[in-house]
């Protein structure tokens, strides 16, 4: 930070000797000269040089109202993108940690052991056989290894 802030204090007092003026005035010989400071002992005087226009990039400056509006508009906008984009990512990050915290209640029922079964259509039971059961443990572990 303070660099920056040496630097800007370097370039402003670079371009003052520029707006300081021109100064011109011949010396013994007949010579014109010309300096940005007066020369000491002979008469001079001070040239009126016009600063180069700024290029017209067609655009409005920056300190109008409206595209003062225009800019506060556009970053209010972009807060609220981000502002959803934070919530998406909120509502992701707790699904994930349900979704984890559900398979590790899988994990343990597993690793108690016993019969496992779901429930049909008919709202009857339907016991998984061993290889049922392994296939879906493995499943499970597999899940769990993406949760972290």
């Amino acid at each position: 930070m303070l660099r920056l802030l040496a630097g800007c204090v370097a370039l402003l007092t670079l371009g003052m000797p520029a707006a300081a003026g021109v100064y011109q005035w011949t010396d013994a010989n007949g010579k014109v000269h010309f300096s940005d400071k007066p020369p000491v002992n002979r008469p001079s005087r001070t040239l009126d040089v016009p600063g180069t226009p700024a290029p017209d990039t067609g655009s409005k400056p920056a300190t109008s109202p409206k595209h003062r509006q225009d800019i506060l508009k556009t970053l209010d906008e972009e807060k609220q993108v981000r502002a959803e984009q934070q919530r998406k990512n909120e509502a992701e990050r707790v699904r994930q940690v349900q979704n984890c915290t559900r398979l590790r209640e899988q994990q343990r029922q597993y690793n108690e052991g016993g019969r496992f079964y779901t429930i049909d259509k008919n709202g009857e039971q339907v016991w998984h056989t061993d290889e049922e059961i392994t296939q879906q443990q493995q499943q499970v572990n597999a899940a769990l290894e993406r949760c972290s």
